[in-house]
């Protein structure tokens, strides 16, 4: 489905209609176009072969498929050529014996899968156990050889030796015997041959140290039992030898200790002695994003001019504010790809900008029903289960888009205004059915839908109209008090917004907007404080604040000055809440 909405936008554009129950997905650009080409050609030759693979053949016909396939989907130069050209030999060695052995039968794939996996796995066998200087390969009964130097890793406590797996329905080891099987004691004498198998060096290695809180993990009882026979029958210059034989390392790979003469420990990796130089740097804990060393505006001249959105944007996220101000993008983990097809109905993000664009749609009065509009973009899951999600979803929009064409009493007029202020001039541009400004989101309220009507209140009324903002979500309308001073509650924003050009300002989009619900009409700071802690920590079924990605990066290991929160939300949120803000379901 997403192929066809691709070509169908690729060939005819992007439109609001949908063709033939398809909708146009786009717009493309050259790049996206060859991208796309490139993908269907891949698809065909996966088509292609899916069709072969499932047709048996002679090993002569299955030697000019397999290298056909090398050749199509396998790099043949890069890092990866080497192991291309050793599978490459593996194939053709198996088909040359296949033949050779005047095999005539038609295989079919498992068959040669089988084949191929077993040849692949003893070559690698055969090329891995002593083929140079350095072997790795796994402990091994009858492996007796004697060698300078072995290292045994991964020895914990719970990793070697193995324990018997003791299954219910198996009655022999509920009586056993003298020469039954027994995992545990195979590795023992594994270990004990590989004891008197070194001939210089013996290293054995395990995890000492717990990756979650740093407490110390017991080794191997065989590691242990190792350490108390040498300590009950050795000394080393008057110590016991396990006080000397032991080198602990530290968790970290940037652990000081590394970098620090006479501790033991040493390494040659640079960029973890910049870590540990910046771990020991004793000023690092008062390291701050911005200082606050700006001047009191964002601007040199006499006039600093700003655009109403350029504010409304800072007074949603003012950290992501400054750092696309900045042309700073943090690192997030919220646009990976997803490589299984998903069976259930859009959700979150994905769920909330579905809605969204069937609210738009019905908003603006389109000609496709919604049933079919949402089923062109082919996005819920198939059958009766996307079928009820459906009918639930458009319902729900309609009853939305229904308050919405109701307070929309008049066409829409755009008004371009521009009010002054002492040190600045603020221009934007306000949409105006009748005397209604209209802000509507398929969502519950947020504080950054309470804070853009409130804007547009005081532009509206900064420059003398008579109009007033509401905003309409899935909890009902929010209409903004009629402002007695507009100019002087703009220029507070103004000088916040000046403030937060050169330094973070303590304005948390889902923190502050708790803490306002609150403190206000009647709650202490302290209390409305605890609860709006709640949400920059976390807790059941609320995602913590402090991790999104732009918070984390301005704040990274400190918490916000807190009194400094209650003072700036206060300021923003306090004439929102304190001059009979009117709410209606």
């Amino acid at each position: 489905s997403g192929l066809k909405r691709l070509f169908l936008g690729y060939m005819t554009g992007p439109g609001p209609e949908p063709v033939h129950g398809i909708a146009p997905l786009g717009p493309l650009t050259s790049a996206d176009q060859d991208l796309l080409g490139r993908v269907m050609a891949c698809i065909e030759q996966l088509h292609h072969l899916w069709t072969v693979l499932r047709t048996p053949a002679t090993a002569q016909k299955w030697h000019e498929r397999l290298l056909h396939i090398m050749d199509t989907f396998f790099p043949q130069t890069g890092p990866l050529a080497e192991g291309v050209l050793a599978i490459r030999h593996s194939v053709m060695s198996l088909v040359d014996d296949m033949t050779a052995s005047a095999l005539d039968t038609e295989l079919d794939c498992a068959a040669l899968v089988h084949v191929l996996r077993s040849g692949l796995d003893d070559a690698s066998s055969e090329t891995g156990f002593l083929s140079a200087g350095l072997t790795f390969c796994g402990v091994r009964p009858m492996r007796a050889i004697p060698f300078r130097v072995i290292c045994l890793a991964g020895l914990s406590s719970t990793a070697f030796p193995r324990q018997d797996a003791h299954l219910g329905f198996n009655l022999l080891t509920a009586a056993p015997r003298s020469g039954d099987r027994s995992q545990r004691e195979d590795d023992r004498y594994l270990f004990l041959e590989s004891l008197i198998s070194v001939r210089d060096h013996l290293i054995l290695t395990y995890p000492g140290l717990s990756a979650k809180d740093n407490s110390l993990s017991p080794p191997s009882v065989l590691v242990s039992e190792l350490l108390d026979y040498l300590d009950a029958r050795f000394t080393l210059d008057g110590q016991r030898p396990s006080q000397v034989v032991v080198t602990q390392h530290r968790l970290q790979a940037f652990h000081p200790d590394y970098f620090t003469a006479g501790s033991g420990l040493f390494s040659y990796c640079a960029y973890n002695c910049a870590g540990a130089q910046a771990l020991v740097r004793q000023d690092h804990a008062h390291a701050v994003f911005m200082p606050e060393s700006g001047p009191a505006d964002a601007c040199s001249d006499d006039i600093c001019h700003v655009d109403m959105d350029d504010l409304i944007a800072f007074l949603g996220h003012p950290a992501r504010y400054l750092l696309r101000t900045l042309h700073l993008r943090p690192e997030s983990d919220d646009q990976d790809f997803i490589d299984e097809e998903p069976l259930e109905a859009p959700s979150g993000l994905d769920g909330y900008e579905l809605r969204q664009r069937l609210l738009a749609a019905e908003v603006e009065h389109t000609t496709t029903p919604l049933e079919t509009l949402l089923a062109s973009w082919q996005v819920l899951p198939p059958g009766p289960a996307g079928q009820d999600v459906a009918l639930g979803l458009c319902a729900e929009i309609r009853s939305l888009a229904g308050t919405v064409r109701d307070l929309c009493t008049g066409e829409p007029v755009l008004h371009d205004i521009t009010v002054d202020l002492p040190g600045w001039q603020v221009r934007g541009r306000l949409t105006l059915h009748g005397e209604q400004m209209i802000s509507y989101r398929a969502a519950k309220r947020k504080g950054a839908d309470m804070l853009r009507v409130w804007v547009w209140q005081l532009m509206a009324r900064a420059s003398g109209m008579q109009a007033q903002a509401v905003h309409v979500g899935l909890d009902g309308a929010f209409l903004p008090p009629q402002p007695e001073n507009p100019q002087a509650l703009l220029a507070d924003l103004l000088r916040l917004y000046a403030r937060g050009q050169h330094s973070a300002v303590p304005l948390l989009p889902r923190t502050s907007f708790a803490y306002a619900t609150q403190r206000y009409p009647s709650s202490t700071s302290d209390q409305a404080l605890d609860k709006a802690l709640l949400t920059w920590l976390g807790g059941h079924k609320v995602s913590p604040e402090r991790e999104d990605a732009h918070l984390a990066l301005v704040y990274r290991d400190q918490e916000p000055d807190w009194d400094d929160f209650k003072a700036v939300t206060e300021a923003v949120y306090g004439p929102v809440f304190n001059n009979n803000a009117q709410e209606s379901a």
